[in-house]
């Protein structure tokens, strides 16, 4: 059994290959960007979308959209709507 140091160093590493992974891809294409962020085993453990089913009417599932919405918060739109100015819509 891993004890708590343990688990926060495998963290502590897991974070910092992450950020090491952003670095080198953040000022180049951006989708190999979201291409790397997406497949880091880190994001595994940030978002849901490893095992998302697929919407089925018959049963009322719908996907797990934190995926899509954390792709476009963080690397495409943004949280707010900006004018030409960068002022807030």
């Amino acid at each position: 059994m891993i004890d708590v140091a343990e688990q926060l160093t495998i963290q502590q590493d897991a974070h910092a290959r992450y950020l090491d992974m952003l670095s080198r891809n953040s000022f180049g294409n951006l989708r190999t960007l979201l291409e790397k962020v997406s497949t880091h085993p880190t994001m595994d453990k940030c978002l849901s979308h490893l095992h998302n089913e697929k919407e089925d009417p018959a049963t009322g599932r719908i996907p797990d959209e934190n995926y899509a919405r954390e792709v476009m918060q963080f690397f495409t739109i943004g949280l707010w709507q900006l004018n030409p100015d960068d002022s807030r819509n």
